[in-house]
């Protein structure tokens, strides 16, 4: 709430358990000139890394509003907005956030007013559009206001310690988190504007996901022989002998196959449902027979679908890349 130039936006859109994200603002000018940054980039779309698609919109309107689109949301942010708001629209928040949109959770963050003593030369407030700025004591009532009125509890915070012995002074930004009281059901005093959108669209972004084709087994030993061959081939360099082991240790430093499969245990029984990969006698690695080049070339990826190969190459760049960073 209060998106202003997206810069919290920016930062959110990276964390990839995120299926929508919304930014509210007042101020449509700036809203068209950021939306270019709820847009997903090049690489999003050659190395997607979400499992699930994520919707980012913008949308022009006020927090006085209620608006169905935000309701029941996990969490709302109100970071430097609300010193920002006049009294009459201020006066509205709790009502519509609390009583009508009901999210999960609620941060709100404003500047500590008692902090401003440690500015040099400074006067008045920290910005020519801030309408207030509360001490500890008054954003902290205003708090409790808020959860004697609604199924909500709080809990304080700061960013920004002063120096040393001045820590009576508090943080220079208070933050407040609010809860929302599971097992309390909220009054639906609001039912009547249960359908009502005042807000407007501005702009809107749908970021690209991984597309799951093969089962969880498939996909583990899709990657173990992969990452396999990339090692043995390495490890036939540095040796005459016919045969090298990969540990399996060895093959979850890589990313991609930590995360789908988790342990040595789990890889190691997945392997073992496998007829074409052989593991040595203690079940600790995987035993590799030296081939021709030519096998290689012709059989190697015979397993494998073209659409996979051709992902793999781009996704996870040349063998001496990740020969380097394995090995590293």
């Amino acid at each position: 709430m209060g998106c202003g130039e997206c810069q919290l936006l920016r930062k959110i859109k990276q964390e990839t358990m995120i299926e929508h994200l919304i930014g509210v603002d007042v101020d449509v000018s700036c809203l068209e000139c950021s939306k270019f940054i709820i847009k997903p980039l090049i690489s999003d779309h050659l190395m997607p890394v979400r499992e699930k698609p994520m919707v980012v919109q913008l949308y022009e309107g006020s927090v006085a509003d209620y608006d169905d689109r935000l309701s029941g949301a996990d969490l709302f942010a109100f970071v430097e907005v609300i010193e920002h708001l006049n009294p009459e629209v201020l006066q509205k928040v709790p009502e519509t956030i609390f009583a009508s949109m009901k999210p999960n959770c609620v941060i709100i963050t404003t500047p500590n007013s008692e902090f401003n003593e440690l500015f040099k030369d400074f006067k008045g407030f920290r910005h020519w559009d801030h309408k207030f700025e509360w001490t500890r004591q008054e954003f902290q009532s205003w708090c409790e206001k808020v959860t004697s009125m609604y199924p909500y509890t709080v809990k304080y915070s700061g960013v920004g310690l002063g120096p040393k012995g001045k820590e009576h002074l508090g943080h220079c930004t208070q933050i407040a988190i609010f809860y929302k009281k599971q097992e309390v059901n909220i009054s639906r005093e609001h039912e009547s504007v249960a359908k009502c959108q005042p807000y407007k669209l501005i702009a809107e972004a749908v970021h690209p996901f991984k597309e799951k084709r093969l089962d969880s087994r498939q996909n583990i030993l899709f990657e173990v022989e992969y990452y396999n061959r990339i090692l043995a081939n390495s490890l036939f360099t540095e040796t005459d002998e016919d045969y090298v082991m990969v540990p399996l240790e060895k093959l979850l430093q890589f990313q991609k196959l930590s995360d789908i499969c988790g342990n040595a245990e789990k890889l190691r029984e997945v392997i073992k449902t496998c007829d074409v990969i052989q593991l040595n006698y203690g079940e600790t690695a995987i035993v590799n027979q030296r081939q021709y080049e030519a096998e290689w070339s012709s059989d190697s990826d015979s397993d494998l679908p073209t659409e996979y190969i051709e992902n793999k190459t781009k996704a996870e760049g040349s063998n001496e890349q990740i020969q380097e960073q394995i090995w590293d």
